[in-house]
């Protein structure tokens, strides 16, 4: 990895011009972090549960959370052109360059983790009363940013040399959101794609999302071990591929 204390200043800095610029000329700023989520939310709870009626307990909250989690999976891996847009900072100065993914991810972090604390405040308007069962909550963001970060640096390494990787990461998001029982409920895919359903790291961690906030339950031992090997094999696969095209990124951007 690198050394923390010797590079802090520089990931401290990266992270705070990464948050200053996300909104930098927005009339609203930081406010679009909760309206662009509730917008999209609200048109799907119209679409779902007036036009399809999705018979789904406590639905609000169900494709809420599943959205939120979702939206913090698509925008942490969204980050493609991290190398590309600090290529300046690359040639300048010698450093660690994975601190630039890293204070990138940490600003999507930040604001997916407000959206989930604003998002358990909302719930008690369902009278969904928190459980001791919360308190798994930073842990499931924590295994939830480990995986999210594994993907981003096979992503963005990719990137450098491959440009039509957005395009195409753009589609396989998109085609991932109905793939993953996040608007129906996951006993369509138990019936229809069990497969899909079992192989599919984000259904799972939108489960265990929706069991400690949306039902007050216990995820179980064996959910939350599945998700820490989702997230260890995510980052050491993803970091392992990083280190190996690392020389060619310094090179190419």
């Amino acid at each position: 990895m690198f050394n923390y204390s010797k590079y802090k200043n520089l990931f401290y800095n990266l992270l705070s011009s990464e948050l200053k610029l996300r909104y930098r000329g927005s009339f609203l700023g930081f406010l679009w972090t909760l309206i662009e989520p509730a917008l999209i939310i609200l048109i799907l709870l119209f679409v779902f549960s007036s036009i399809f009626k999705a018979d789904i307990p406590l639905y609000a909250p169900y494709l809420v959370t599943g959205f939120i989690a979702w939206f913090f999976f698509a925008n942490g891996t969204s980050l493609l052109d991290v190398f590309i847009s600090k290529g300046n900072l690359i040639n300048k100065i010698n450093f660690p360059i994975q601190i630039i993914v890293f204070s990138s991810f940490f600003s999507i972090l930040i604001l997916s983790a407000i959206q989930f604390v604003i998002l358990e405040i909302f719930f008690i308007s369902f009278n969904i009363i928190p459980s001791i069962n919360l308190l798994l909550l930073p842990f499931l963001i924590a295994l939830q940013s480990i995986f999210i970060l594994g993907i981003l640096f096979i992503l963005s390494s990719l990137f450098v040399f491959i440009k039509d990787l957005r395009h195409i990461w753009n589609i396989l998001l998109q085609v991932g959101f109905f793939a993953t029982p996040i608007v129906y409920p996951v006993s369509l895919l138990e019936d229809k794609a069990p497969l899909l359903l079992t192989f599919n790291p984000m259904a799972h961690f939108i489960s265990a999302y929706r069991d400690i906030m949306v039902y007050n339950n216990f995820p179980g031992i064996g959910k939350i071990s599945l998700l820490l090997l989702f997230a260890l094999l995510s980052f050491v696969i993803g970091f392992f591929i990083f280190k190996k095209m690392e020389i060619g990124i310094k090179e190419e951007v």
